[in-house]
């Protein structure tokens, strides 16, 4: 996929481990019979066989949240939520090579006396010539409060199909209009926060970011709630490979 853009902007290789896996049986009997290995992922979300054997090792002890845990700001995005467009959940065609790809948020919860904590994750899977492959596994943070606070999550993900798109970003009081074209269809990436909303794109099977602002959005980012009783460690950037996009 290629994407231009009207203006120099940096962007990042977000690339988590990855490679190709096969996807089969599992394990063998002593007299020699194949013992078919069903896999879990512990999800509410229907997935195909391959998936779930893909991705079932990196998810261990993680869910899929409902979208009851999600506030309006995470919700409410750029496009229609459906089963295939969640606060959790992406299914769709990154790479342009019409096969759906597949983009999760899973969590990780801990409740103990007198608070809880959460660890988001975001696995992107993208299909290849060689089957389906994990390209991005990276743990975006976690957030933690006393069980005053109620529990919610505090990243999501919506669908950005392809097309043209403007859209405004502040850094230093200034603000910066930017028309991007997206060849294929991508995704944003939301924080409970006034400045971590990102862009991601597939380029070459290769996964990008670059920051990604909205004037419709800005207002909303201001009402986002905001409570010091609440704990975020939220250092993903600085756990990704950094690439200037040419």
């Amino acid at each position: 996929m290629k994407i231009r853009i009207l203006m120099a902007i940096a962007a990042a290789s977000l690339m988590g481990s990855c490679g190709v896996y096969e996807v089969g049986v599992y394990g063998s009997s002593n007299d020699g019979e194949e013992n078919a290995h069903t896999p879990y992922v512990n999800t509410y979300i229907s997935l195909p066989y391959e998936i779930k054997a893909l991705i079932e090792d990196r998810v261990s002890g993680f869910f899929s949240p409902s979208s009851s845990r999600y506030c309006s700001y995470l919700y409410d995005q750029e496009t229609a939520r459906s089963s295939n467009n969640l606060p959790c959940f992406v299914k769709t065609d990154l790479n342009g090579d019409w096969v759906d790809d597949y983009v999760f948020l899973f969590t990780d919860e801990d409740l103990y006396s007198y608070s809880w904590e959460i660890t988001t994750k975001l696995l992107v899977v993208l299909s290849t010539s060689y089957g389906y492959e994990v390209a991005t596994d990276v743990v975006l943070g976690t957030i933690s409060a006393d069980n005053d606070v109620p529990i919610e999550e505090y990243w999501s993900i919506c669908r950005i199909p392809a097309g043209s798109y403007t859209t405004t970003t502040e850094s230093n009081g200034i603000l910066t209009e930017t028309t991007t074209y997206l060849d294929e269809d991508a995704f944003v990436l939301s924080y409970l926060d006034d400045n971590e909303r990102d862009l991601f794109y597939v380029s070459d099977n290769e996964v990008f970011y670059m920051p990604w602002g909205s004037a419709g959005f800005a207002k909303k980012r201001t009402m986002a709630p905001q409570d010091s009783s609440i704990h975020a460690t939220a250092t993903w950037h600085d756990k990704v490979e950094k690439r200037i996009k040419q």
